[in-house]
């Protein structure tokens, strides 16, 4: 399966990722926010790629590598929040979190929030998915700003990595 967003093409990871996903993620403007500006060890990738590849599996949901010409420029797609800390009503810690990143140079010119679209248009076009949680660090100002368009509201708060930080909620 993939996906066209722009210039950017999008298909489902594989084990065969770990290296560019954990170089990826390594990239300061990219683990900033998406992991706290803490390293990224390969054996965490091959954990979020396996998991990625079981919720494929099992709920129709996942993670796709973004490419560009080839290369991997990011990720996005939908997670299992499965163990997650979450103060959010009901249900919302049953739903799939969606994450985007993107290499700086992709950065900016509003490909995020377009690959968050086009994966929940799948998801929702496939009936796999009623309703999507997403959490951003309060410093990026981007991020809230994409998912207020695509319909992201209010739902709590959730622990990740010992902080506190807002969670969105979608309805498809």
């Amino acid at each position: 399966m993939t996906l066209q967003v722009g210039p950017l093409v999008l298909r489902r990871v594989t084990l065969q990722d770990v290296d560019a996903l954990t170089q990826h993620w390594n990239r300061r403007a990219v683990r900033r926010y998406l992991w706290d500006g803490q390293p990224v060890l390969s054996s965490m990738v091959d954990a979020v790629v396996r998991g990625s590849l079981d919720d494929w599996e099992q709920r129709g949901v996942g993670l796709f590598a973004v490419m560009a010409q080839r290369r991997l420029v990011g990720s996005a797609g939908l997670r299992s929040m499965a163990g997650a800390t979450v103060r959010a009503p009901r249900r919302t810690d049953e739903a799939p979190e969606l994450v985007v990143s993107l290499d700086h140079s992709f950065q900016g010119r509003g490909l995020g929030t377009a690959l968050a679209h086009a994966v929940l248009d799948d998801a929702r076009s496939r009936g796999v998915v009623d309703m999507v949680v997403a959490v951003w660090d309060p410093a990026n100002v981007a991020s809230q700003r994409g998912l207020a368009t695509l319909g992201f509201e209010a739902a709590g708060t959730m622990v990740v990595l010992g902080a506190e930080l807002p969670v969105g909620r979608w309805r498809g």
